[in-house]
């Protein structure tokens, strides 16, 4: 499988597939920065990525998540693989929250890393130090890109009606380059 767009059958460049991820980012409310730097780390924006446990695709869905998120596409194809990305970040805070967490982004980064049950039950069981009964990966995953998500503060979802038409008009140029 190549890098290919959502339906329209050229590949799609690093470049462009770092674009979309941007405008995809903004339009569910997540810092475009971070959403960009968590694909990279993810899978080194190689849609053609796999990880030992599974993971496929930019955006390293296991199997059963992508069930779930995929919208009955490929999990190889970028603009696929970054959409549900973006809405899976965009929900895993609504989810916290709705847990009784915080929903911090390193709670977000964390759940997207481990699981989302995973997380509740540390906040559970160790309260403000939850993040060290993780995993190590999921430790300096965390470390590592919390950074780029306002140094792991509250998350916010209130850009999204914005964002839709910033990622509507990204898409209709990007169709009209070709």
């Amino acid at each position: 499988c190549g890098a290919w767009g959502a339906s329209m059958g050229d590949p799609m460049t690093q470049t462009q597939m770092k674009a979309l991820a941007r405008q995809l980012a903004i339009s569910h409310g997540i810092p475009p920065d971070g959403y960009i730097a968590q694909i990279g780390q993810e899978s080194s924006w190689n849609p053609n990525a796999v990880s030992p446990s599974g993971a496929m695709g930019l955006a390293q869905f296991m199997p059963a998540t992508w069930a779930e998120w995929g919208m009955d596409l490929s999990p190889w194809d970028p603009a696929a693989s970054l959409s549900a990305g973006a809405r899976y970040m965009q929900w895993i805070p609504l989810w916290l929250k709705s847990q009784g967490l915080a929903g911090t982004w390193d709670q977000v980064l964390a759940s997207y890393n481990w699981g989302i049950g995973s997380v509740r039950n540390a906040v559970v069981e160790h309260g403000d130090n939850w993040l060290a009964s993780a995993p190590e990966q999921t430790q300096e995953y965390v470390e590592k890109l919390a950074p780029h998500f306002s140094n792991g503060g509250s998350t916010s979802t209130t850009n999204a009606a914005t964002g839709a038409l910033l990622v509507g008009l990204g898409a209709l140029l990007w169709m009209i380059d070709k």
